[in-house]
């Protein structure tokens, strides 16, 4: 049976141009994914932010210095 969770993740080295100036950033999203495990819920979660396509057209980073994801919690 599939069960609710909660994933905090961390997004780290985001190549943004905001403002005309290109900067690095990184900030926490929770995302709220149904999974029988945990480590599925972990994996699902990554899927979601990697399917975001206004995290995609905001990205300007490259293939060697990618977006990295990091999960702090699952509940």
């Amino acid at each position: 049976m599939m069960q609710k969770y909660r994933i905090l993740l961390r997004r780290q080295n985001l190549l943004a141009q905001i403002d005309g100036v290109r900067q690095r950033l990184g900030f926490y999203t929770n995302i709220f994914v149904e999974a029988f495990t945990p480590a599925d819920a972990e994996s699902r979660a990554i899927d979601v932010l990697r399917e975001d396509a206004h995290l995609r057209d905001l990205a300007i980073n490259t293939e060697h210095d990618s977006l990295r994801f990091a999960v702090d919690e699952i509940h």
